[in-house]
């Protein structure tokens, strides 16, 4: 709750059919990769390092983003309400094809950054809803790709934005829920 007595963005404690974490280690400061992950989030294009995710619009407080599903399908997503959380926190509601919110947060590890995403979500596309229990298995297949490809990307952005050093530990995993 925040200080008006309203849920926060992103903090929805309704059940959500879908509910994902990816943690993400890599051998930088987490002030300097949370310092880059602001500046994306301030530029025209947040998403500029994933391919997988393209921004098709942007309001004062919300993004209109396409994600690409592995096997050709788009996801149209509003994200919206991005607050600031603890820390190196952000929250977010999304809505659109999903519904739901999420979070990333930035934290330091043993002088690394451990980088966390948080996705809760239910599908509302029409036959997605009606078949995300009998292909429950499928998405979080899907999901993990998607994400193992967004930690690549990243990496080799913040590598070449000159935050990670040249060499290339990789530590990393995502945990469907």
């Amino acid at each position: 709750m925040n200080q008006a007595g309203t849920p926060d963005p992103g903090s929805d404690t309704t059940r959500r059919a879908f509910r994902f974490v990816s943690a993400w280690t890599f051998p930088a400061p987490a002030d300097r990769v949370w310092a880059e992950m602001l500046r994306l989030l301030d530029s025209d294009d947040p998403f500029a390092w994933w391919p997988a995710v393209r921004t098709s619009g942007r309001g004062d407080d919300e993004l209109h983003v396409r994600v690409s599903h592995p096997l050709g399908l788009s996801l149209h997503v509003r994200l919206h309400g991005v607050e600031v959380g603890p820390g190196s926190q952000r929250r977010f509601s999304a809505d659109g094809d999903l519904l739901g919110g999420g979070s990333v947060v930035v934290e330091s590890v043993d002088g690394a950054s451990r980088v966390v995403s948080t996705w809760e979500v239910d599908p509302v596309v029409g036959w997605l809803r009606r078949t995300s229990r009998v292909l429950r298995p499928f998405h979080v297949l899907a999901h993990g790709l998607v994400m193992r490809r967004a930690r690549a990307h990243l990496e080799r952005w913040l590598r070449a934005q000159g935050v990670l050093p040249v060499s290339r530990p990789r530590q990393g995993r995502s945990k469907p829920g």
